[in-house]
C-alpha cells in the first residue's frame, strides 16, 4: 500500500481575471501593506508567470517544488522530477539550468527545498537524503549528508548574514507509532550547528509495519510553524496556543505575540474533508476511493483543532498567522495580521475567485511572493504574486 497526501486541492488552483484586478498595489516606501490589512480585505495579484513558454524549446517544467529569490533580482526554481534547478532573471527571462540525476558532485536527486543566503543556494535532495550547495551561477560547492536513518528535513530558509535555518525531525522506526523528535536550529553557511531555537516531540505521522509498511499522516497535529522576515527575524509558534515568539539572527528571543483564542472542535465534516485531501493507491497502482480499513483505524482525530496551521512574513516584515477555521475554504482565505512590533492589525480575508492558499508554500520576495502550483490543465507553473487592496 502506498499512501500520499496533499493539502492543496485542485479546487485551490489559481485563476485571476483582469476584471478582478484592483487599483491599490504594493509600495515599499509608504507602508501600504499595513494599511491594506487594516481594511480587512486583500487580493493576491499575479504579476509574472513562469511556465514552459518561459524556457528554451527543449527545456520544460516537470514537477516544480520550490521557488526562491536570491535578493539580486533572480529567482531559482527546484524541479523535483527533472532533478534540476532553473534560474530566471528579474523579468522572468530564462538564464540557465544546472543539476542532473545522480549522486556525484553537482548531481541532484529529488530537489525539494531550496534557500538562498549571501551568495549561496542550498538545495535539499529527498532521494539522495543530503544537501547540495551551489553558488548563484550554479557552480557546485559542497555536499552535506544527513545524520542517519529517519532524519528528515521539513523546511529550510536563508538568513541575511549567510546562515541558514533548518527544521528537521527524526522518526524512531524501531517503535511504530511513536512521535517524532523535532528541532529548529540556526546553522552556519557550511551547515554546522550554531544555535537550537526550539525542540520537542510532535506527531505528524504514524508508521505502521503490518500488514504492509505504511506512513499515515495524523489529522490536525500540533506542531511548530515558522518563517523568516526580510530583516532576518525568525518567527516561530507552536500551534497548541496562540503565542508567536520572535528571535534575532543570533537566536535570542526578542519578543512574543499572544492573543486570546477559543479552540474550534473537530467535526464530522472536518474528518470528511481530511479524507478528501488524501490519495490512496493499492500495490498495483489502482486508485482507492477511501482509506482501507487497516489504515483508517489508525487515524486519531483530536477533539479540537490546533490554533493555527501556518505562519508567514510579508516583504515589509508584517507577520501573518493562518488560523484554523470552521471550514477548509475559510482557512485558505483568512489570516491574522500583525506589524513588525507584534501589534495586531486585523483579521484579513483574501478576495477573488480560487485564490492561492495562504501557507508557507508562498515564498517571500522583496515585493511579494513566489508560488509553485499547477494551471487549469494540470501543468506546473510558478507565479509571482503581489498583495493588493480587496474590493
Amino acid at each position: 500500500m502506498h499512501l500520499s497526501y496533499s493539502f492543496v486541492k485542485k479546487a485551490a488552483l489559481f485563476f485571476l481575471s483582469s476584471a478582478a484586478a484592483v487599483s491599490f498595489s504594493l509600495s515599499m516606501e509608504d507602508g501600504a501593506l499595513k494599511d491594506i490589512y487594516a481594511s480587512g480585505k486583500v487580493m493576491l495579484k499575479e504579476t509574472l508567470r513562469l511556465d514552459d513558454g518561459s524556457m528554451p524549446e527543449d527545456v520544460f517544467f516537470e514537477m516544480t517544488m520550490d521557488a526562491v529569490p536570491d535578493g539580486l533580482g533572480h529567482v531559482f526554481v527546484a524541479d523535483y522530477k527533472a532533478d534540476r534547478i532553473y534560474k530566471f532573471g528579474p523579468s522572468g527571462k530564462f538564464m540557465n539550468a544546472f543539476g542532473k540525476e545522480g549522486q556525484g558532485p553537482g548531481d541532484l536527486s529529488g530537489p525539494a527545498y531550496i534557500a538562498a543566503a549571501a551568495g549561496r543556494l542550498l538545495v535539499y535532495e529527498i532521494r539522495n537524503r543530503r544537501f547540495s550547495c551551489f553558488d548563484l551561477e550554479g557552480n557546485f560547492l559542497f555536499h552535506h549528508t544527513e545524520k542517519g536513518l529517519g532524519y528528515r528535513i521539513q523546511k529550510i530558509r536563508g538568513l541575511p548574514n549567510g546562515d541558514f535555518v533548518l527544521e528537521w525531525d527524526i522518526t524512531d522506526f524501531s517503535e511504530p507509532g511513536t512521535p517524532q523528535d523535532c528541532k529548529i536550529e540556526i546553522c552556519s553557511p557550511d551547515l554546522k550547528e550554531k544555535k537550537t531555537l526550539v525542540e520537542g516531540r510532535i506527531h505528524l505521522q504514524k508508521i505502521i509495519q503490518e500488514p504492509v509498511r505504511t506512513n499515515i499522516p495524523m489529522p490536525f497535529p500540533k506542531r511548530y510553524h515558522w518563517e523568516v522576515s526580510p530583516d532576518g527575524h525568525i518567527i516561530i509558534g507552536f500551534s497548541d496556543k496562540y503565542q508567536i515568539d520572535i528571535y534575532d539572527l543570533a537566536g535570542k528571543k526578542v519578543r512574543s505575540i499572544s492573543r486570546p483564542h477559543t479552540h474550534l472542535p473537530v467535526t464530522k465534516q472536518d474528518e470528511k474533508e481530511f479524507y478528501g485531501m488524501l490519495s490512496f493507491a493499492s500495490s498495483d497502482g489502482t486508485r482507492l476511493s477511501e482509506p482501507p480499513e487497516y489504515v483508517k483505524k489508525h487515524f486519531v482525530f483530536p477533539s479540537e483543532k490546533p490554533v493555527f496551521h501556518d505562519i508567514l512574513a510579508d516583504c515589509q516584515g508584517n507577520i501573518l498567522v493562518c488560523l484554523h477555521q470552521k471550514t477548509r475554504e475559510q482557512e485558505l482565505r483568512t489570516f491574522d495580521a500583525f506589524d513588525q512590533g507584534g501589534n495586531f492589525i486585523a483579521s484579513v480575508r483574501i478576495e477573488g475567485e480560487s485564490p492561492p492558499p495562504v501557507s508557507s508554500r508562498l515564498r517571500l520576495d522583496k515585493d511579494g511572493f513566489w508560488w509553485c502550483h499547477t494551471d487549469a490543465e494540470g501543468l506546473p507553473v510558478v507565479s509571482k504574486l503581489t498583495l493588493a487592496e480587496g474590493n
